[in-house]
Protein backbone atom coordinates (compact mmCIF):
# COMPACT_ATOMS: atom_id res chain seq x y z
CA UNK A 1 0.00 0.00 0.00
CA UNK A 2 1.60 3.52 -1.18
CA UNK A 3 2.10 5.56 2.02
CA UNK A 4 0.37 8.91 2.58
CA UNK A 5 2.90 11.81 2.36
CA UNK A 6 2.81 15.36 3.79
CA UNK A 7 0.01 16.89 5.05
CA UNK A 8 -2.27 13.99 3.62
CA UNK A 9 -1.03 11.66 6.52
CA UNK A 10 -3.07 13.89 9.05
CA UNK A 11 -6.33 13.23 6.10
CA UNK A 12 -5.70 9.60 5.89
CA UNK A 13 -6.02 9.33 9.91
CA UNK A 14 -9.23 11.12 9.66
CA UNK A 15 -10.64 8.80 6.85
CA UNK A 16 -9.84 5.76 8.92
CA UNK A 17 -11.48 7.62 12.15
CA UNK A 18 -14.64 8.22 9.83
CA UNK A 19 -15.30 4.44 8.92
CA UNK A 20 -13.54 5.33 5.52
CA UNK A 21 -10.26 2.86 4.13
CA UNK A 22 -7.50 2.43 1.56
CA UNK A 23 -6.61 -0.07 -0.80
CA UNK A 24 -4.71 -0.82 -3.74
CA UNK A 25 -5.63 -0.63 -7.15
CA UNK A 26 -2.71 -1.26 -9.37
CA UNK A 27 0.27 0.14 -8.62
CA UNK A 28 -1.83 3.31 -6.81
CA UNK A 29 -4.35 3.02 -4.28
CA UNK A 30 -8.14 4.23 -3.96
CA UNK A 31 -9.70 6.12 -0.74
CA UNK A 32 -13.56 4.64 -0.03
CA UNK A 33 -15.71 6.42 2.53
CA UNK A 34 -19.95 5.49 2.52
CA UNK A 35 -21.56 8.11 5.45
CA UNK A 36 -24.52 5.60 7.24
CA UNK A 37 -27.05 7.57 5.27
CA UNK A 38 -25.96 5.73 2.28
CA UNK A 39 -27.54 2.87 2.62
CA UNK A 40 -31.09 4.39 3.69
CA UNK A 41 -30.84 7.01 0.53
CA UNK A 42 -34.15 6.17 -1.67
CA UNK A 43 -31.39 7.33 -4.59
CA UNK A 44 -27.58 6.08 -4.14
CA UNK A 45 -25.14 8.44 -5.39
CA UNK A 46 -21.11 8.18 -5.56
CA UNK A 47 -18.53 10.48 -6.03
CA UNK A 48 -15.75 9.33 -7.61
CA UNK A 49 -12.93 11.92 -7.56
CA UNK A 50 -9.78 12.94 -9.35
CA UNK A 51 -7.22 15.00 -6.78
CA UNK A 52 -5.23 18.02 -8.59
CA UNK A 53 -1.60 18.41 -9.45
CA UNK A 54 0.14 16.94 -6.35
CA UNK A 55 -2.72 15.91 -4.89
CA UNK A 56 -4.67 12.51 -2.89
CA UNK A 57 -7.98 11.39 -2.32
CA UNK A 58 -7.55 11.90 1.44
CA UNK A 59 -7.52 15.91 0.61
CA UNK A 60 -10.77 14.96 -1.83
CA UNK A 61 -12.63 13.76 0.91
CA UNK A 62 -11.55 16.16 3.29
CA UNK A 63 -12.88 18.89 0.96
CA UNK A 64 -15.69 17.16 0.31
CA UNK A 65 -16.56 15.35 3.42
CA UNK A 66 -19.15 17.82 5.04
CA UNK A 67 -21.63 17.60 1.67
CA UNK A 68 -21.04 13.22 1.70
CA UNK A 69 -22.39 13.54 4.88
CA UNK A 70 -25.30 15.41 4.42
CA UNK A 71 -26.02 14.11 1.11
CA UNK A 72 -25.56 10.27 2.14
CA UNK A 73 -23.54 9.93 -0.79
CA UNK A 74 -20.72 7.49 -1.51
CA UNK A 75 -17.17 8.64 -1.81
CA UNK A 76 -14.61 6.47 -4.00
CA UNK A 77 -11.46 8.50 -4.39
CA UNK A 78 -8.54 7.57 -6.76
CA UNK A 79 -4.87 8.12 -6.83
CA UNK A 80 -3.17 8.66 -9.83
CA UNK A 81 0.12 10.45 -9.26
CA UNK A 82 3.42 8.59 -7.93
CA UNK A 83 4.93 10.77 -5.27
CA UNK A 84 8.28 9.37 -5.79
CA UNK A 85 8.43 9.82 -9.79
CA UNK A 86 6.03 13.24 -9.73
CA UNK A 87 4.62 10.99 -12.96
CA UNK A 88 0.94 10.73 -13.72
CA UNK A 89 -1.06 8.36 -14.96
CA UNK A 90 -3.34 9.17 -18.56
CA UNK A 91 -6.71 8.81 -18.89
CA UNK A 92 -6.59 4.97 -20.10
CA UNK A 93 -4.59 3.63 -17.18
CA UNK A 94 -7.48 6.24 -14.72
CA UNK A 95 -10.09 4.41 -16.08
CA UNK A 96 -8.99 0.98 -16.15
CA UNK A 97 -7.97 1.43 -12.51
CA UNK A 98 -11.62 3.18 -11.85
CA UNK A 99 -13.65 -0.11 -13.46
CA UNK A 100 -11.25 -2.26 -11.03
CA UNK A 101 -12.19 0.00 -8.21
CA UNK A 102 -15.94 -0.86 -8.80
CA UNK A 103 -15.94 -3.96 -9.14
CA UNK A 104 -14.13 -4.33 -6.13
CA UNK A 105 -16.15 -2.30 -3.83
CA UNK A 106 -19.50 -3.51 -5.55
CA UNK A 107 -18.67 -7.63 -5.13
CA UNK A 108 -17.83 -5.78 -1.37
CA UNK A 109 -20.73 -4.38 -0.20
CA UNK A 110 -24.74 -3.91 -0.82
CA UNK A 111 -23.64 -1.19 -3.64
CA UNK A 112 -27.61 -1.23 -5.01
CA UNK A 113 -27.87 0.44 -7.92
CA UNK A 114 -25.91 3.85 -7.66
CA UNK A 115 -25.50 6.74 -9.82
CA UNK A 116 -21.94 7.08 -10.39
CA UNK A 117 -20.55 10.59 -10.74
CA UNK A 118 -16.85 12.08 -11.27
CA UNK A 119 -15.78 15.42 -9.80
CA UNK A 120 -12.10 16.74 -10.86
CA UNK A 121 -10.20 19.27 -9.47
CA UNK A 122 -7.28 21.24 -10.95
CA UNK A 123 -5.54 18.33 -13.30
CA UNK A 124 -8.06 15.81 -12.23
CA UNK A 125 -10.78 18.16 -14.32
CA UNK A 126 -8.55 18.10 -16.97
CA UNK A 127 -8.36 14.35 -17.00
CA UNK A 128 -11.97 13.53 -16.72
CA UNK A 129 -13.08 14.53 -20.23
CA UNK A 130 -11.00 11.91 -21.36
CA UNK A 131 -12.08 9.54 -19.01
CA UNK A 132 -15.71 10.24 -19.47
CA UNK A 133 -15.48 9.19 -22.96
CA UNK A 134 -13.75 6.33 -22.64
CA UNK A 135 -16.58 4.84 -20.38
CA UNK A 136 -19.03 5.99 -23.01
CA UNK A 137 -17.16 3.46 -25.15
CA UNK A 138 -16.98 0.61 -22.34
CA UNK A 139 -18.72 0.31 -18.96
CA UNK A 140 -21.19 3.47 -19.05
CA UNK A 141 -20.97 3.74 -15.27
CA UNK A 142 -20.12 7.40 -15.22
CA UNK A 143 -23.48 9.57 -15.81
CA UNK A 144 -22.26 12.60 -15.14
CA UNK A 145 -18.96 15.39 -14.48
CA UNK A 146 -18.01 18.28 -12.16
CA UNK A 147 -15.37 20.08 -13.69
CA UNK A 148 -13.72 22.29 -10.92
CA UNK A 149 -10.61 24.75 -12.93
CA UNK A 150 -8.98 22.17 -15.53
CA UNK A 151 -9.20 21.35 -18.90
CA UNK A 152 -6.64 21.21 -21.80
CA UNK A 153 -4.76 24.60 -22.38
CA UNK A 154 -6.12 27.60 -24.21
CA UNK A 155 -5.71 27.49 -28.00
CA UNK A 156 -4.07 24.07 -27.66
CA UNK A 157 -5.75 20.46 -28.70
CA UNK A 158 -7.55 17.95 -26.04
CA UNK A 159 -5.83 15.36 -24.85
CA UNK A 160 -4.71 12.01 -26.90
CA UNK A 161 -7.80 10.12 -26.07
CA UNK A 162 -9.97 13.01 -27.03
CA UNK A 163 -8.49 14.10 -30.45
CA UNK A 164 -9.76 10.99 -32.27
CA UNK A 165 -13.16 12.84 -31.66
CA UNK A 166 -11.83 15.95 -33.64
CA UNK A 167 -9.78 13.84 -36.43
CA UNK A 168 -12.65 12.39 -37.19
CA UNK A 169 -15.13 15.05 -36.56
CA UNK A 170 -17.40 12.72 -34.50
CA UNK A 171 -20.46 14.78 -33.24
CA UNK A 172 -22.17 12.28 -31.17
CA UNK A 173 -18.21 11.82 -29.58
CA UNK A 174 -19.21 13.00 -25.98
CA UNK A 175 -23.26 12.12 -26.12
CA UNK A 176 -24.55 10.66 -23.01
CA UNK A 177 -22.11 12.34 -20.45
CA UNK A 178 -23.57 15.31 -18.74
CA UNK A 179 -20.88 18.23 -17.71
CA UNK A 180 -21.24 20.83 -15.24
CA UNK A 181 -17.84 23.25 -14.82
CA UNK A 182 -16.84 25.74 -12.03
CA UNK A 183 -13.81 28.20 -12.60
CA UNK A 184 -12.59 31.86 -10.68
CA UNK A 185 -12.90 34.65 -12.46
CA UNK A 186 -9.65 36.20 -11.08
CA UNK A 187 -7.81 32.86 -11.79
CA UNK A 188 -4.91 33.34 -13.42
CA UNK A 189 -2.31 30.50 -12.36
CA UNK A 190 -1.39 28.79 -16.25
CA UNK A 191 -1.01 33.13 -17.06
CA UNK A 192 -4.85 33.10 -18.62
CA UNK A 193 -8.14 33.49 -17.10
CA UNK A 194 -9.26 30.03 -16.46
CA UNK A 195 -12.71 30.70 -16.86
CA UNK A 196 -11.35 31.46 -20.79
CA UNK A 197 -10.19 27.95 -20.68
CA UNK A 198 -13.29 26.30 -18.50
CA UNK A 199 -15.44 28.01 -21.74
CA UNK A 200 -13.23 26.58 -24.39
CA UNK A 201 -13.98 23.41 -22.90
CA UNK A 202 -17.63 23.96 -22.66
CA UNK A 203 -17.65 24.92 -26.54
CA UNK A 204 -15.92 21.71 -27.42
CA UNK A 205 -17.96 19.40 -25.25
CA UNK A 206 -21.53 20.95 -26.82
CA UNK A 207 -19.98 20.39 -30.49
CA UNK A 208 -19.16 16.48 -30.22
CA UNK A 209 -22.74 15.99 -28.41
CA UNK A 210 -22.23 16.46 -24.38
CA UNK A 211 -25.86 17.17 -23.29
CA UNK A 212 -24.75 20.10 -21.35
CA UNK A 213 -26.05 20.93 -17.61
CA UNK A 214 -24.00 23.82 -16.65
CA UNK A 215 -21.11 26.51 -15.95
CA UNK A 216 -20.69 28.77 -12.80
CA UNK A 217 -18.16 31.38 -13.10
CA UNK A 218 -17.46 32.97 -9.75
CA UNK A 219 -16.00 36.97 -10.61
CA UNK A 220 -14.16 37.28 -7.68
CA UNK A 221 -12.29 33.84 -6.87
CA UNK A 222 -8.81 33.55 -7.31
CA UNK A 223 -8.65 29.79 -7.26
CA UNK A 224 -10.26 26.86 -8.14
CA UNK A 225 -13.07 25.66 -5.38
CA UNK A 226 -12.18 24.51 -2.46
CA UNK A 227 -12.06 20.74 -2.33
CA UNK A 228 -1.97 0.72 5.19
CA UNK A 229 -6.40 0.15 5.55
CA UNK A 230 -7.30 -1.14 8.07
CA UNK A 231 -10.21 -3.16 7.36
CA UNK A 232 -10.15 -4.10 4.17
CA UNK A 233 -13.08 -2.46 2.75
CA UNK A 234 -14.93 0.21 4.30
CA UNK A 235 -18.29 -0.40 5.21
CA UNK A 236 -20.99 1.12 2.51
CA UNK A 237 -24.32 -0.27 4.30
CA UNK A 238 -25.18 -2.70 7.26
CA UNK A 239 -24.69 -5.43 4.72
CA UNK A 240 -21.45 -5.04 4.17
CA UNK A 241 -19.19 -7.79 3.93
CA UNK A 242 -16.24 -6.00 4.68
Amino acid sequence: MPSAIGGFVAQREALYAAGGGVKAVGSKYYAAYFPSGFASSSTRRVMIALHGTGGAPEAEWNDWKSTLDARGWGFLGLKYLDDATGSYEEEPAIYANIKSMYDEVRAACDFGSASMFVVGFSRGSAQSFGTAYLDAKDRRLITAVGNNSGAWLLNGRPTPTLQPIENTNNLTGMSGTRFWMYCGGQDMEQGFPMCDEMAQAETWVKKYGAPWSGSIATPRARTAASRATRTPFPRCSPTSRA
